[in-house]
């Protein structure tokens, strides 16, 4: 399967994400000395940077491929819900809002200083959203599905993401794939989706095994498959490449570019973004998987939350 054409095509689709939108803030700045005060680095700002995280992050990711995108998420009645809304905007994105007043709209606050990560403050609610605004959403998918090739729902455990919205959207979807980027242990109310994508160590709390070794895996995607009625599941293991298993027993592991890793911030929601849109368009869940791994590739060589566009993808996968 030619790769580049599929990159070239993935401006056909178009994506549903739901899920925790996040407003991702970076103080950059400079340290030289420590604090009078406590043995804490002194941070002298340079410059103050907002970007798009979570969902939102994957959403992001999807429109730099050329797809168009709407996101579903739920937001505080503040200055950073608008914030968020008009980062989304200016990448062509439709940005869904539920505003909620019991909550804050979730934000993480990175200090970084020399390329260096010095601190991260968060602001969020994670306690369960209102069946109103559960019921809202999913009006608006049935409203609304036929508009879309895929859903992705991202889940960072900020409470938007339930058994009852999953089941919901699973009741009203039709056939088109739904893929979910899942947190947490309580992977039952995943329950029927296409596909999972959890990380390795997400993996080894999802079967209860801290000690789960890479060779083993195989060993536990199967029942996986089989308990939460799954087409296949994606594991991404950092360094070591992706691991997929589909329902009918076949697998690949698929091993990583070799490249300078400056963060891995985001780079799940890059993969989850890619995988998604090569899977709505062709089917292919092993190409789906090459190409979102050379995705991830590229992207953990960004410092911050970062997003990889269809062009340097394709100079990457030139690269051969």
């Amino acid at each position: 399967m030619n790769y580049l054409k599929i990159v070239e095509r993935l401006k056909d689709i178009k994506a549903l994400v739901i899920g925790d939108v996040i407003l991702d803030k970076y103080i950059w700045g400079s340290v030289d000395r420590i604090s009078p005060e406590a043995p804490v680095p002194v941070v002298k700002v340079e410059s103050v940077e907002y970007r798009a995280g979570g969902a939102s992050n994957v959403a992001s990711n999807l429109a730099e491929l050329g797809c168009y995108v709407e996101c579903i998420g739920v937001v505080g009645l503040d200055e950073n819900a608008e914030r968020l809304r008009k980062l989304l905007q200016s990448r062509g994105i439709v940005p869904v809002f539920c505003p909620d007043d019991a909550r804050c709209t979730t934000l993480k606050t990175r200090v970084v200083a020399h390329k260096q990560q010095v601190v991260r403050i968060d602001e969020e609610e994670i306690h369960p959203v209102r069946e109103k605004i559960e019921r809202e959403i999913l009006d608006y998918v049935k409203d609304q599905r036929k508009k879309f090739d895929v859903v992705i729902v991202s889940d960072y455990a900020k409470g938007l993401v339930t058994a009852g919205l999953i089941a919901g959207i699973l009741e009203i979807k039709g056939d088109i794939p739904v893929v979910v980027d899942p947190k947490g242990n309580n992977y039952d109310k995943y329950k029927g989706v296409t596909a999972i994508k959890p990380n390795f160590n997400e993996l080894k709390f999802a079967v209860a095994n801290l000690d789960l070794k890479l060779e083993d895996i195989d060993k536990y995607t199967p029942s996986l498959i089989e308990r939460f009625q799954l087409e296949g599941i994606v594991i991404t293991l950092g360094e070591h490449g992706v691991f997929i298993q589909k329902n009918d027993g076949s697998s690949v592991r698929i091993p990583a570019r070799t490249r300078e890793v400056y963060d891995v911030s985001g780079a799940g929601d890059t993969f989850v973004a890619v995988f998604s849109a090569v899977l709505a368009l062709t089917g292919d869940w092993f190409s789906a998987g090459e190409i979102a791994n050379i995705a991830s590739g590229i992207v953990v060589g960004k410092v911050g939350t970062a997003v990889v566009s269809a062009g340097e993808l394709a100079r990457e996968i030139s690269k051969g």
